[in-house]
Formats: structure tokens, sequence, C-alpha cells
């Protein structure tokens, strides 16, 4: 089994997949620029992760940060095309039930990617999320 991280993860890309701007262009961790035929999408990856522990035997209280990062190409209104999935992301995360204690959005962040042949808007959305594993057991939720 893989680490709760990556279980979080992937219940957070099942859950963005099918939203009506970006249907099912929704990425794990991608190393380039989305092209230009997979815009508008989604990125989601995993960031920073603290972890205190709170009992013995060693029970871990993790926080993970989760970037979901809708993209967008629209030279008309970028900052709406942005808003607009940022609305149905924050919408479908907001109320949703996952592996996780607690998932919090806990920042946005606007951006401009110029690298490739056209500007993409990015909107870093991090979420914090909140969940529990015992020491040597990083798969198992506790």
């Amino acid at each position: 089994m893989s680490h709760c991280a990556i279980q979080i993860r992937d219940a957070i890309v099942a859950l963005v997949t099918g939203l009506t701007t970006t249907g099912t262009r929704v990425f794990k961790s991608p190393i380039y620029p989305l092209a230009a035929n997979a815009l508008p999408g989604i990125v989601v990856m995993l960031g920073p992760e603290t972890l205190r522990s709170i009992e013995l035997p060693r029970i871990y209280e993790r926080k993970r940060s989760i970037d979901v990062i809708p993209c967008a190409q629209d030279n008309a209104d970028l900052d709406g095309a942005l808003a607009q999935s940022g609305v149905e992301i924050e919408g479908v995360l907001g109320m949703a039930d996952g592996p996780w204690k607690t998932l919090v959005l806990t920042s946005i962040d606007p951006n401009l990617d110029t690298s490739g042949a056209e500007p993409v808007g990015q909107l870093r959305m991090r979420y914090e999320a909140m969940y529990y594993t015992r020491d040597g057991s990083p798969s198992t939720f506790e």
C-alpha cells in the first residue's frame, strides 16, 4: 500500500476529476508545464509535511500540504477563467470526506507561467490535510 500522503493526493485527484471547467484534465505532479491541449486543467501535487508525536507508543499527527493548481490559457479573461476553476474546486473539496481528519484551504496564490509557448495562468490553492499514523506504519491511517 502507498504512503498515506499519496492516498490523500489520489483522493483529491478523484474529487476534482470531472469538474465542469476542467473535466478529466487532472494531473498528478507533472514535471513540465501543461500542454495547450491539457488546458484548462488541474495539477495536484504534494507539498511539505510536518509531524508531531502525540502519544506513546508513538502516534504521529501529520499535516501535509497539497497544492491544487488550476491552470488556464484565456487571453480574454484569464482571472475569470481561474476564478471559475477555483470556485468549482472549493465547492468540491470544502464539503468532501476523505481519508484525512481535516482538509483546510490555507492560501491561494495566482501566478503567470511564461515558460511555455503561450503564457499559462495558475491559481495555486494550498490545502492542509491533517491525519494520523502509527510509528513504523506510514501507509495506514490511525
